[in-house]
């Protein structure tokens, strides 16, 4: 999800009205820079294995936050749908909100934009290249596409927090999994309860014909002549 994240601190409380809002901004790119500092990787070099393992605790680190928070700010491109789909699948488990908001600009904006940046400037190449590999959301009541920024467009943020506060992800996984278990006791029981049935018929049916038997034997003693 990649929301100006001071504005949205600043206007989080007024926005949910509640006083003391817990906030958490988890920033991936941040999270790289920490791991190539303590690996001794140059900035600007690209690897793999720190990429992965900067994935790998922004995840785990949004896992224990939102037990902790009011609101957690995931903050990074997304640009595959894979990347997004675990924070929402963590939503879902949790039976929480779930908001992603995209910037969409385009990648001459974006590269104007990253001159403008101080440090941490990203190769335009990369910019280029994420441009070209991003997978658009489908656009529901969970998802708001952004294409500038004004007081017009933080009422829609608004209105999409307002709406994922009130309506929370429903574990629909779990919710299936319990459904299918059902209908699995629900056959289990049925079956047992035919084979049940079965053997009482059975059972009815071979005693029926051990008296009738019986009746027959008595009837041919008593009328046999030689007695």
């Amino acid at each position: 999800m990649c929301i100006r994240d001071r504005e949205l601190k600043a206007r989080a409380a007024d926005l949910l009205s509640i006083k003391t809002l817990t906030t958490a901004h988890i920033e991936l790119d941040g999270i790289e820079r920490e791991l190539k500092e303590e690996f001794h990787v140059p900035s600007t070099e690209y690897d793999n294995e720190i990429w992965r393992k900067a994935r790998e605790m922004a995840y785990k680190r949004a896992e224990e936050m939102v037990l902790k928070c009011d609101l957690v700010v995931v903050d990074d491109n997304f640009y595959y749908e894979s990347m997004r789909k675990p924070y929402f699948r963590l939503c879902q488990k949790r039976s929480i909100g779930f908001l992603g908001i995209f910037l969409d600009i385009d990648a001459s904006k974006a590269k104007e934009q990253n001159s403008l940046r101080e440090q941490n400037k990203v190769k335009e190449n990369v910019i280029s290249r994420m441009e070209e590999k991003f997978e658009a959301p489908e656009i529901n009541e969970n998802i708001l596409i952004i294409k500038h920024w004004d007081s017009a467009v933080w009422n829609k943020v608004k209105y999409h927090l307002n709406y994922s506060l009130a309506n929370p992800l429903k574990d629909t996984i779990k919710e299936v999994e319990e459904a299918k278990e059902k209908s699995r006791e629900i056959t289990s029981k049925s079956l047992i309860h035919s084979i049940d049935m079965a053997i009482r018929q059975e059972v009815n049916l071979s005693l029926i014909h051990i008296c009738r038997c019986r009746r027959y034997a008595v009837c041919r003693s008593r009328w046999s002549p030689y007695h």
